[in-house]
């Protein structure tokens, strides 16, 4: 019987992982060209406010889990502190998709800006076949 459920959990964490996954590529198709970056520095500036987001959605989270500690002890509004838990890891969840979206659109970007470099004739400026 433990066999079972360590397989079905194998399976819940496929299927989440895949979730994410197809997150993240249906966040990416919604960028665009307005979306594109210019060179690594400023790609990290991006996803440096990415990481500034989710980590202050990690403190806020850390004090929800502390309030929730406070309610065992009355038990009279620890449902609201789970709520509250439930929708900061919605949110944390929400950030961390749209930061793994943003990196991917960054390596998409530069990868096509260096195959471009790449095939410019530095004497023309013009993209050779």
């Amino acid at each position: 019987m433990n066999q079972i459920k360590i397989d079905m959990k194998q399976g819940t964490d496929k299927m989440v992982h895949d979730t994410v996954q197809n997150a993240v590529k249906a966040v990416v198709t919604l960028f665009n060209e307005e979306n594109s970056v210019r060179n690594a520095h400023e790609a990290f500036g991006i996803m440096a406010e990415a990481e500034a987001k989710l980590l202050s959605l990690s403190k806020t989270m850390k004090k929800a889990m502390a309030k929730m500690l406070e309610t065992l002890e009355t038990g009279t509004e620890t449902p609201a502190a789970l709520g509250n838990i439930e929708y900061l890891a919605e949110q944390i969840a929400e950030e961390a998709i749209l930061m793994a979206a943003k990196g991917r659109n960054c390596i998409d970007y530069l990868t096509y800006q260096a195959r471009i470099m790449k095939n410019v004739d530095p004497e023309t400026g013009e993209i050779r076949e």
